[in-house]
């Protein structure tokens, strides 16, 4: 069974966000487009792209990672999200549906130390083999409504190519 890996990077997070990109990007490896949110500045990375706003607390990331079948995705996200170090991300409650092609779901656990929450969506059109994975991280206190809905502007700009 695959494991969902996503890794976070929060160190020289800020930095990197200095020179990124703020308009629509698409991406030939990864084989698709978005639009980050208002005031959101995306980041490439090796596994996908970071995103930070001075207005918002945390940071986005999104990738792409290959699913046989939206089981196998749900069971991937089931596991937890793993962190560098041995860390786990899990789930808060049961995963949602979102329509017959996505799931959604509430996590939380600590990073370098730090509770945090995380809110992860993940979009898997029928017949492309592979899914858009898109979360929210930030600090468990200061996680809120907002950190949602941010990440739901970014998950409804992405177009599979």
């Amino acid at each position: 069974m695959k494991k969902l890996l996503i890794t976070l990077f929060i160190v020289g997070l800020t930095s990197t966000l200095l020179h990124a990109q703020t308009d629509s990007i698409k991406d030939a490896d990864m084989k698709i487009q978005f639009q980050p949110p208002e005031s959101w500045q995306a980041t490439k990375k090796e596994d996908g792209y970071v995103l930070g706003s001075d207005k918002f607390q945390g940071f986005m990331k999104i990738s792409v990672q290959p699913f046989a079948t939206i089981n196998e995705l749900r069971s991937a996200m089931m596991q937890g999200i793993a962190q560098p170090g041995g860390g786990v991300l899990t789930p808060v409650d049961s995963l949602q549906n979102l329509g017959e092609v996505g799931v959604a779901g509430l996590y939380e656990g600590t990073i370098d130390g730090q509770d945090m929450r995380c809110y992860m969506m993940a979009l898997m059109p029928p017949s492309k083999g592979r899914a858009a994975i898109c979360i929210s991280v930030a600090p468990k206190e200061v996680f809120n409504q907002s950190n949602i809905d941010q990440l739901k502007l970014l998950m409804r700009s992405v177009v599979f190519q």
